[in-house]
């Protein structure tokens, strides 16, 4: 979808992302999700109904999702998709 819209390949808009952000999109869908994820553990909601919530199969798998789930590297201040 993204590549379509700025008129490249898919190859071509991953490596670009990658570029800009150090990671790759589904590694920065992935922090994106535990940044959700810790969000509703910080607000005091159940770890079991978060993970189920979350798509995890169990407690374990979500905790260690979050353990590996890494920031992307400091990009553009000013660039709005920077975290």
């Amino acid at each position: 979808m993204v590549a379509a819209t700025v008129q490249c390949s898919r190859r071509t808009a991953e490596r670009r992302f990658r570029e800009s952000r150090g990671r790759t999109p589904d590694e920065f869908r992935r922090w994106y999700r535990s940044l959700r994820v810790r969000r509703a553990l910080l607000e005091g909601e159940d770890e079991r109904e978060v993970a189920r919530r979350f798509g995890f199969a169990t407690v374990g798998s979500l905790r260690r999702a979050l353990d590996r789930a890494r920031p992307p590297r400091a990009a553009d201040p000013h660039d709005p998709l920077t975290p």
